[in-house]
């Protein structure tokens, strides 16, 4: 099966059919998407979510330092959607990381006694939701509101995201809310 991952991952530029193809092969997939999104693919990283795994969750958290401001605010996204998952949050709460904190006031309402990377990974998040609003082709998602409601309420007013037509607006699903 790994093979067919590589065979997939190495048309992903020309035959844009593959990109459904290799979501479907799951963990297979996550190191070859992880790689095109190194390489400045953006899709890979909406891939990433898709395929949702704690490994794909474990590749969007090394993309968020991506020397691409948007395959870093991309995966920033992405890691805001999947963190509510479980499974994903106990990964990346055990997670080593080398990186500065940033807006350490995001997880203190959260924080537990345990030491965990999870206040690093909120702050860097919440940094870069900052200005996703200005990247093109969000999915439409529900974001976890621990991270999306301090972006808001630190911007003061409410941040859009473009949607696949072109228009600007902050879905209600983006918070789990409808109407």
């Amino acid at each position: 099966m790994p093979q067919a991952a590589q065979a997939l991952a190495s048309r992903y530029a020309e035959v844009p059919s593959v990109r459904s193809l290799l979501c479907r092969l799951g963990e297979l997939a996550v190191l070859f998407l992880r790689d095109l999104a190194r390489e400045g693919h953006d899709g890979a990283v909406d891939d990433l979510l898709a395929v949702g795994t704690t490994g794909a969750a474990e590749a969007l958290l090394e993309l968020m330092w991506h020397r691409s401001s948007g395959i870093a605010r991309r995966s920033a996204f992405a890691i805001a959607v999947l963190f509510q998952i479980p499974e994903v949050f106990a990964v990346l709460s055990e997670m080593t990381l080398n990186h500065p904190p940033e807006e350490e006031w995001v997880w203190r309402p959260f924080e537990s006694e345990e030491p965990t990377a999870i206040p690093v990974i909120a702050g860097r998040v919440a940094s870069l939701l900052r200005s996703a609003h200005e990247l093109n082709d969000l999915p439409e998602v529900v974001l976890d509101p621990r991270l999306l409601l301090p972006v808001l309420a630190q911007a003061g007013s409410e941040l859009t995201f473009p949607n696949s037509s072109g228009e600007s607006r902050l879905p209600a699903s983006l918070i789990g809310t409808t109407g």
